[in-house]
This record gives structure tokens, C-alpha cells and sequence, in this order.
């Protein structure tokens, strides 16, 4: 899914360009894991991120 600000406002309040979660999310799955947000009004939102793990003799040997 490509990068969509919702508040693309000239007069927004916060800075930044939005980039941030959707470059996490590229490299992520770039490394076959996933990343998420799950929110809760009034309480706040979090961010989750998992990546696969390489067994150690199979990382000796693709090193």
C-alpha cells in the first residue's frame, strides 16, 4: 500500500512528514516480518514490529 497522509493541512500542529511507519513497514517486510498499529481512543496507539529468526548454523552458513 503506498504512503497516504491523512492530515496533509498546511496548518497542522505536528511537524515531520509522515514517512516514518511506512519506511518501518517497507524495511520490515523487505525482511519478511510485519509491522502493525493497533490504537484505542483516548488511551493511545502502539506500534509492533516482528522479524523472523535464522536458526545460527543457518546464518554461518549463508554468511
Amino acid at each position: 500500500m503506498p504512503f497516504n497522509q491523512v492530515d496533509n493541512r498546511f496548518d497542522r500542529q505536528a511537524g515531520g512528514t509522515g514517512l516514518g511507519l511506512a519506511l518501518v513497514r517497507g524495511l520490515v517486510e523487505l525482511h519478511g516480518g510485519k509491522a502493525w498499529l493497533e490504537s484505542e481512543f483516548g488511551r493511545g496507539c502502539s506500534a509492533f514490529v516482528t522479524l523472523p529468526v535464522r536458526a545460527p548454523e543457518l546464518a554461518a552458513a549463508v554468511a
